[in-house]
Order: structure tokens, then sequence, then C-alpha cells
């Protein structure tokens, strides 16, 4: 009796040493910002536009992006970041009409240049 008792107790501490093996190298379940190993990205492509001074060019330059993108990685698979260079004519209020998750604007207190845009944006994003 004593010996089925101790093979329980033993069969016990297995179960619930496997248990929290399983929890610490499992990925996790919860909806959370950081992606890990096991989880697929979301995004397919990230489009980064320099903009100075585009206020003319930059709606039919974000409906074509945006028209093609929906059709080719779907309405969540791209991202597009229009980077306002420090402009004054208001190229931002353009990007902010567009009303879209996918399309978002970063604003430059000072101008940079095309290179410079893109660059400050893409050291942004790989810190996140």
């Amino acid at each position: 009796m004593i010996f089925l008792l101790l093979l329980l107790i033993l069969f016990i501490i297995i179960l619930l040493a496997l248990t929290a093996i399983l929890l610490i190298f499992a990925p996790s379940q919860t909806s959370s910002s950081t992606k890990t190993l096991y989880e697929q990205p979301t995004l397919k492509l990230s489009i980064i536009i320099p903009a100075y001074n585009e206020k003319e060019r930059l709606p039919p330059t974000l409906d074509h992006t945006i028209q093609f993108c929906d059709t080719k990685y779907g309405k969540d698979g791209y991202e597009i970041i229009v980077v306002d260079d420090a402009s004054k004519d208001g190229t931002h209020k353009i990007v902010e009409d567009v009303k879209r998750k996918q399309v978002r604007c970063v604003r430059l207190k000072k101008n940079k240049g095309k290179g410079g845009a893109v660059a400050e944006v893409s050291h942004a994003i790989q810190r996140l």
C-alpha cells in the first residue's frame, strides 16, 4: 500500500515538472506587441516614403500605392510610412486625411533630405 502511495506521489511530481517545463518554454498565447520566434509576422511589406513639400504629388502616389498593396498583400499585410521631412506646405495633412490604419505619418522637425528621412525612420523601427 505504501509502495502505491509513493508511486502516486512520484507520478504527481513528474507531472508537475513537465507542466512547469511546458509553461517556461512554450510560446505565450497572450496578446502582446512583442513577437516571439514562434509567431509569424503579420506585415509582409513596409514602405517608407520620404516627402518634402509634396502636397500636390502625394495624393495620387498614396492612392496608387494603397490600391496595389491592398490587391497584392491584403489590407493587413503592409504599412506605408510617410516621412514628412519638415515640409512647409501641409504635406502631413494629406497623410492624416487618408484615414487608413496602414498609412502613418512621421513628422521631422528639421529637414534631413531623402536619405536622412528614411534613415531616421529606419533606425526608429529597428529600436522597436
